[in-house]
């Protein structure tokens, strides 16, 4: 049998790969990056091998040796590593890869790792039919449901959070009384949500979608149980999330939120 690999980032999501792949009777081969993967998950993988972010060809000769014909890439790598990166410490097909991008958005890396697989005939996988369970419904998914002030800002905040990822700049815009308090850019979700709490204090409301083209081999929208613990940490009202299309990743999400009143509204569009 063959395995799959996996180039996991932190978070729950890579841990969930791994079970619902194990599920169906694959073995999965984790690639595993040194100062990033959670060392947690050489307890779960069948098989593991470590490297460098800077070892692309490594990577995909791994892959060749163990006959790796099918490929997925789950968790958070920070984006902003791409300032450390140094082209010194890069393999030859590393350096050719960076070389060769017009920009260093993240979809531009994404994409282009994607394709340095596909010559030696590795496919990634796209991880939303993988956790297709994991998946949100349609639907207000809290008990306390979202007032009109909270519906309002939803709104006004959809076309905005729409727009941010057709620019590939980032999934979630914060709003606070019609006004857009916070972006999401390289820093992430987590420092974006605190930045807004720290400009706007409490009641601000998050959206958080898909790109309007959002390719479901990467970079899919998801939000856990340290999404909420930040909302709670910041007193916001409600975050509005993407049907079908977001992951909720742990099974805590919605109670978390019930304990503390926050609207978790997942919008079919």
């Amino acid at each position: 049998m063959t395995y799959v690999a996996l180039i996991a980032g932190q978070g729950v999501m890579p841990v969930k790969v791994i079970e619902e792949l194990q599920a169906k009777g694959r073995k999965v081969l984790l690639l595993g990056i040194k100062g990033v993967t959670p060392q947690n998950l050489t307890e779960k993988a069948d098989k593991v091998v470590w490297g460098n972010i800077t070892r692309l060809g490594k990577a995909r000769s791994v892959c060749q040796r163990f006959g790796v014909k099918e490929i997925v890439m789950a968790g958070l790598i920070k984006h902003n590593k791409v300032f450390s990166l140094s082209f010194f410490n890069m393999d030859l097909v590393t350096v050719k890869f960076f070389w060769s991008l017009p920009d260093l958005r993240a979809n531009t890396i994404c994409s282009n790792i994607i394709k340095v697989f596909q010559r030696k005939g590795i496919l990634f996988l796209p991880t939303n039919q993988i956790l297709k369970r994991y998946l949100a419904p349609g639907g207000v998914l809290t008990r306390k449901k979202p007032s009109k002030k909270v519906l309002e800002n939803i709104q006004f905040g959809l076309k905005l959070a729409k727009e941010l990822g057709r620019l590939d700049i980032g999934q979630c815009v914060v709003i606070k009384n019609k006004s857009v308090v916070a972006v999401e850019a390289m820093e992430g979700t987590d420092q974006c949500l605190q930045r807004a709490g720290d400009i706007a204090g409490s009641e601000c409301v998050v959206v958080k979608l898909s790109k309007p083209k959002q390719d479901m081999r990467f970079d899919v929208p998801v939000i856990g149980k340290n999404t909420i613990e930040k909302l709670i940490k910041i007193k916001a009202s409600a975050i509005a999330i993407e049907a079908d299309k977001t992951l909720i990743i742990d099974d805590e999400v919605i109670e978390v939120a019930n304990q503390h009143g926050i609207v978790i509204m997942s919008i079919e569009t």
